[in-house]
């Protein structure tokens, strides 16, 4: 499975959008990130063009820029068309309020994700924190099949970014927090130990697995503070947006300091 570093922007006439631009850039590593847009009116296709180019010269990296004029109603069906064609994977804002037609804020977002298969979440307090150690991915499993699904992935971006990987685990507080593990129960930490010795990261394993404990969505993202990319897989949601910004990964977009990798697991 390859890491698709061709990275598509979805974007429109807000500043909400465009705050996964820089972002982007970063994690593509000088490949191309394409600036997405679309109208349903071409004389309004042709003036987004015209103000997406112009920001386009003022960024410092390989962009490209593509508005289409679209029949369809539905913008996530265009951003997914859109990346599949490209054969990029989408790195969107995603805010918890916000124009763009409650565009990029949870529902659109998982609907996307949902469509595409994969994307790339830049949450409102990525920046903020002044970034944390790059080419590192800290990938988030929970002893499932299911959260295994992202391994591929997970791997495929280190190897694009000669990153390491990092592995958390949280368990659910059952005990007073905070706390130590139990030393009779060491099943977690040897579980992350083993998958990153099967995914290749060899000596001093101990000091890339990480289990907590708490609440998931706090603890990842303060954890990832010394990383640079959050990796996780998480099921297909519906409902309502509140409802959706209750996920653990849709929270853990809204409060980690850098871009989450979400991967859309199958049953």
């Amino acid at each position: 499975m390859t890491a698709s570093p061709f990275l598509i922007v979805p974007v429109a006439l807000d500043g909400t959008s465009e705050r996964a631009i820089q972002p982007a850039l970063e994690l593509a590593r000088g490949r191309e990130v394409r600036l997405f847009s679309w109208s349903y009116d071409e004389g309004e296709a042709a003036a987004s063009k015209r103000y997406f180019v112009e920001l386009a010269t003022g960024l410092d990296g390989h962009v490209s820029v593509e508005v289409a004029h679209t029949d369809d109603p539905n913008p996530v069906g265009v951003i997914a068309r859109a990346a599949k064609e490209a054969g990029a994977t989408i790195c969107m804002a995603s805010d918890r309020a916000g124009r763009f037609g409650q565009s990029l804020a949870g529902s659109t977002g998982l609907a996307v994700l949902e469509a595409a298969g994969r994307a790339i979440f830049v949450g409102p307090h990525v920046g903020a924190s002044g970034g944390g150690e790059h080419r590192s991915v800290l990938v988030c499993v929970d002893g499932s099949r299911t959260s295994e699904q992202v391994l591929p992935v997970a791997q495929a971006w280190a190897q694009d970014q000669r990153a390491g990987l990092r592995f958390v685990r949280v368990v659910s507080p059952g005990t007073p927090y905070p706390i130590d593990p139990p030393v009779d129960d060491d099943r977690p930490w040897t579980y992350l130990c083993g998958l990153a010795l099967t995914a290749g990261e060899t000596g001093g394993v101990g000091g890339r697995v990480a289990v907590l404990f708490g609440d998931a969505a706090e603890e990842i993202a303060n954890h990832a503070r010394n990383v640079s990319l959050v990796a996780m897989a998480t099921r297909a949601h519906h409902g309502l947006d509140l409802a959706l910004r209750r996920s653990t990964a849709m929270r853990v977009v809204h409060r980690a300091p850098c871009p989450v990798l979400l991967v859309r697991a199958e049953p």
